[in-house]
């Protein structure tokens, strides 16, 4: 599915979403496979959601910081607003 739950099956609807957690509902939810290759300096590459990052990434829905860490455990900016019409327009060009 899009979303997920936790290990521990709970689902917690209240909480708040992570950096990376954004990626993998927005990877799942376009359909991205294709991977970029990251040099993320934060960015585990054996991570549960890394390769959600390195699809997003690849896509240019998000990108990282000018000191080159991504942040992932971090809380996306204005609710993700501003990845919001890139995502929309790779939605256009995937539906065409």
């Amino acid at each position: 599915g899009i979303v997920g739950g936790y290990a521990d099956g709970s689902f917690r609807p209240e909480n708040n979403i992570t950096r990376e957690q954004f990626a993998k509902v927005v990877a799942n939810f376009m359909g991205y496979t294709e991977k970029a290759s990251l040099s993320f300096t934060d960015v585990d590459p054996n991570g549960v959601l890394t390769p959600y990052v390195a699809m997003c990434v690849k896509e240019g829905v998000i990108s990282g910081y000018t000191d080159g860490t991504f942040q992932g455990e971090h809380h996306p900016r204005s609710g993700g607003n501003h990845a919001l019409p890139r995502i929309q327009a790779g939605h256009d060009r995937n539906a065409a």
